[in-house]
């Protein structure tokens, strides 16, 4: 068994505008898949990826499957990178892991123009089966009732006007 992890970010190298990221090394042989924040979309392979522009904006995670048994972990990307330069964020997931009430503390930036914000729950291995929970407009917090979930490794996303702005990890047990 092995956890996915990623080494900070390098912005020193290659050409400008570009963020490289680095998986670290699992002692097995895998396969590294670095996916979208809805896993939609499979930005790069490679223990290494070099982005920028909208495919910056649009990584979000990191998929590492086991070549000997198929076994897979993940684990979300930070790219800095948020709707439009705004600060969007997800800054807490309350109790995680969670059987019951999970209170999302969350960051939208008041100096932005918002029209629509959401909260998408979906699992990483099926991203099309989403619960979707407007963000509550009089706080930073909303409480999300995942008892019916069943158990497992879920996304949570804050998505601003139909960009997926952060994205976090959340154990269903």
């Amino acid at each position: 068994m092995f956890y996915a992890d990623v080494l900070p970010p390098s912005t020193f190298f290659g050409s400008p505008g570009t963020t490289t990221f680095h998986a670290v090394q699992v002692p097995e042989q895998v396969s590294y898949k670095w996916l979208s924040s809805d896993t939609i979309i499979v930005v790069d392979s490679g223990i290494s990826t070099s982005v920028s522009g909208s495919l910056l904006q649009q990584l979000g995670l990191l998929e590492i499957t086991s070549a000997v048994d198929g076994y897979k972990d993940y684990v979300v990307v930070n790219t800095g990178v948020n709707n439009g330069g705004a600060l969007h964020s997800i800054n807490a997931l309350s109790p995680n892991p969670s059987s019951g009430n999970v209170m999302v503390s969350y960051t939208i930036d008041p100096n932005s123009l918002v029209s629509n914000a959401e909260l998408r729950i979906y699992t990483v291995s099926n991203p099309q089966q989403v619960v979707t929970v407007p963000v509550n407009w009089s706080g930073n917090n909303q409480t999300i009732n995942v008892s019916s979930l069943i158990p497992s490794l879920y996304m949570v996303s804050l998505v601003v006007d139909n960009v997926v702005c952060d994205t976090k990890a959340l154990f269903v047990e």
